[in-house]
């Protein structure tokens, strides 16, 4: 617990020392630093780190001796297996090698996607990308998670309504974890122009559609191989702490979405498409947070937070600062405290070892 925690303080100490200095591109070098330090951390982690890190060596090692045919006709991942089959076949390739990839492909597609969108709150979207435990869940769900990561990098070029590089990216997620065809439906998202009643309407058809998932189950699991295991299937691990930190997050989302309407001249449209992707997360987090279907397929929802907020930060600063002056100080130490709570959550999962992270220990 100790490691993960003095991580944090070392990752915020090389940011803000960076922060603190002349150099023209101090938002790139940050970058740098926080790939190379978080790629140093998965990558060379042991495969006791992580429920899912030992299963998926034990899988690396059957690759190497199945046929490319085989993997195609037969897998489940093809994608994943795929690329085991191409790191197997180097000389002295190992899993060792193979985490370190992925490692590096995962932050470097979230870090590289932060950058882009806002590279002058990657300082905030970095402490939120580890604070929210999704960089531990790297080391956990390592196949979803880079599954996620393409399908966060597509929002890019949704933004940037480049939509065959999106739909390459979110078919590339698809390869390696199915779930990842609920990122098809961000484009509709960002299309809408949202409103109360639309945010409304939101809700209620996430609630129908999630409580239809036992026939979509079903269904998917008949076109995709290997998914019937997660027809019924129950999470109870660390539950509680997962609902506390969705219901405070739905607290601010409210805040947050109140202001984005009565303003609503002033924000871009890339707030209101994460709000309302948002939305969708935290209706499956609290009303189906036992059932293992939805909760895989929230983290492509749930993952633009680390976007979100320091977005609407900007923005909103940006009014309060030209039309409220007298309220820049409140915001500032607002932003402050809810990024200082965040800190409860993070440590409640530490404690509880959730993903099965702790000990950390090294595979070198």
């Amino acid at each position: 617990m100790t490691f993960y925690i003095v991580n944090l303080f070392v990752m915020m100490f090389y940011s803000t020392s960076i922060k603190m200095t002349k150099f023209k591109n101090r938002n790139a070098l940050i970058l740098f630093f926080l790939v190379t330090h978080f790629t140093i951390i998965s990558g060379f982690r042991a495969v006791s780190v992580g429920t899912d890190t030992f299963n998926y060596n034990t899988i690396f090692s059957s690759t190497s001796l199945s046929s490319v045919e085989h993997i195609i006709q037969n897998s489940r991942f093809v994608g994943y297996e795929l690329l085991m089959k191409l790191i197997g076949t180097f000389p002295n390739g190992n899993y060792q090698i193979f985490l370190l990839l992925i490692a590096f492909l995962t932050n470097f597609l979230f870090l590289v996607t932060i950058y882009r969108v806002c590279s002058d709150l990657i300082y905030q979207a970095g402490y939120l990308y580890y604070i929210l435990y999704y960089f531990i869940s790297t080391m956990n769900i390592t196949r979803q998670m880079f599954a996620v990561s393409l399908c966060f990098c597509s929002i890019y070029y949704l933004i940037k309504k480049k939509y065959l590089k999106y739909f390459l990216l979110v078919l590339c997620a698809f390869l390696i974890h199915s779930t990842a065809v609920t990122a098809f439906i961000f484009p509709i998202l960002y299309k809408v122009r949202w409103n109360y009643f639309k945010y409304a309407l939101l809700v209620v058809m996430t609630i129908l559609i999630g409580r239809g998932s036992s026939l979509l189950m079903g269904i998917f699991s008949t076109f995709v191989r290997g998914y019937s295991i997660y027809e019924n299937a129950m999470i109870y691990q660390n539950e509680g702490n997962r609902i506390y930190l969705t219901l405070f997050l739905t607290g601010i989302l409210f805040i947050c979405i109140f202001f984005s309407l009565q303003l609503k001249n002033n924000f871009s449209q890339s707030v209101y498409f994460f709000q309302a992707v948002i939305i969708i997360s935290v209706v499956m987090g609290i009303i189906f947070a036992k059932d293992s279907l939805i909760i895989r397929a929230q983290q492509y929802f749930e993952i633009t937070i680390i976007l979100y907020f320091p977005l609407f930060y900007r923005e909103l600063k940006d009014v309060v600062v030209g039309d409220y002056k007298k309220y820049t100080s409140i915001l500032r130490i607002a932003y402050i405290i809810f990024f200082v709570m965040l800190l409860i959550p993070f440590l409640m999962q530490l404690y509880s070892n959730y993903g099965g992270i702790i000990p950390y220990k090294t595979g070198i």
